[in-house]
């Protein structure tokens, strides 16, 4: 048995930000004050729940001396210790990280020794790898942005087998380098397959939600009626983009928060159309009936305005499913879709109320949910395509 040692290096860069007359520059991982840790003999120790495997990080002091400031620079180490302990606002740069695993057996060292791509004990390394890393090093930057409030420093996201491959997920870490000999000679650690699939992750590829022609004279109408955005398709939109980058906890959060305010939307839109003259509860649609008088009780005849006030009371009383129980049955909406976007609000109250983490595969959820909104605002003519999901020739028919 031996012990592998794996370095890796992850960058912590903010992009720099704009707005209006204002400029944000980037920055360059945590900020630190008046000084900076120094290397490896600064590192913090943290726990992998392995006892044969041992992880620590540091950050290294990057930089030069520019006029009165240490100015970050990934290429050079010239922090004068003199500079530093003036500065008000640091940069520290890339998390540096070892990870030792001791105990290696001689079939995983040989798979590593000889590149085998694609053996099934290199991607088991690999997965290890992943399992010793990942927990321990995210909580550490959670550390940063909730305790110390550096939100700007990148969460980096669980790695999920049906979006890319162990070694896609490794080789964002500045592509790690092993070592069998204590650290005399260091090798790439790159050698599986790599691949990468976004696409699967939400709804089927289909090249006809991006923008055509067609759409491209809509959008000039569009902008001369004055068009704004629904506030609910807004944060869908956001939902969406977090789901594709994989943050899928967060997604479901701010998609069913977009469920809501649709629903909101769409009810209130369907009564301020509802006809002005005096009626009574039982000749209005189902689901007015429903929200008036949920237990069933007859409701005397009112006037139009004492209806309308109820409703809208009575409706927003109820529990979300409910609500979307009701405007599924007026709008049609698939029973497929209808019980998909169910499961997706009760896992959504999971996460909320009890702190678990999402099902492992919630595309089906997802997707049947972002059908349900797109009928519940049936007038914004919705698309939800993805930034990346490949490309293809086809025919002009």
């Amino acid at each position: 048995m031996s012990t592998l040692l794996l370095k890796f290096k992850l960058r912590l860069e903010s992009s720099p930000i704009r707005s209006g007359a204002l400029y944000t520059p980037g920055v360059f991982g945590p900020q630190f004050h008046r000084w900076l840790p120094d290397g490896e003999k600064d590192a913090i120790v943290l726990d992998t729940g392995d006892s044969n495997a041992t992880l620590k990080v540091w950050f290294e002091r990057r930089g030069f001396v520019d006029g009165n400031l240490i100015k970050f620079d990934y290429e050079r180490q010239e922090v004068e210790p003199e500079t530093m302990v003036q500065q008000g606002r640091l940069d520290a740069g890339p998390l540096i990280g070892l990870l030792e695993i001791r105990g290696l057996l001689q079939e995983d060292m040989t798979s590593l020794q000889q590149n085998q791509a694609d053996d099934t004990r290199y991607v088991a390394l690999e997965k290890r790898v992943i399992k010793l890393f990942y927990p321990p090093v995210n909580r550490f930057l959670s550390i940063l942005r909730t305790q110390y409030g550096q939100y700007w420093v990148p969460e980096i996201e669980k790695w999920d087998s049906r979006k890319e491959s162990a070694s896609a997920y490794l080789n964002r870490f500045g592509y790690p380098q092993w070592s069998l000999d204590g650290g005399k000679i260091w090798e790439s650690f790159r050698s599986a397959t790599i691949w990468l699939s976004v696409g699967a992750l939400r709804k089927q590829q289909d090249f006809r939600e991006y923008l055509t022609e067609e759409d491209w004279r809509e959008i000039a109408s569009l902008v001369q009626q004055g068009w704004e955005p629904s506030p609910a398709a807004s944060i869908m939109i956001e939902a969406i983009e977090l789901f594709d980058r994989g943050y899928v906890r967060y997604a479901i959060i701010d998609a069913v928060t977009a469920l809501e305010m649709a629903i909101g939307e769409s009810f209130r839109q369907r009564l301020e159309s509802a006809s002005e003259s005096t009626f009574t509860i039982e000749e209005l649609p189902f689901y007015i009936q429903v929200a008036v008088a949920p237990t069933g009780d007859r409701v005397e005849e009112k006037p139009h305005g004492a209806i309308i006030h109820k409703v809208r009371s009575d409706f927003f009383k109820l529990k979300l499913s409910r609500q979307f129980v009701i405007m599924a049955k007026v709008l049609k909406i698939p029973d497929e879709d209808k019980d998909r976007t169910l499961r997706l609000i009760y896992i959504r109250n999971d996460i909320v109320h009890e702190g678990k983490e999402p099902p492992e595969n919630v595309r089906g959820e997802f997707s049947g949910l972002l059908n349900a909104f797109a009928l519940l605002l049936p007038d914004r003519k919705l698309r939800f395509p993805l930034a990346h999901p490949g490309n293809r020739i086809m025919p002009e028919d």
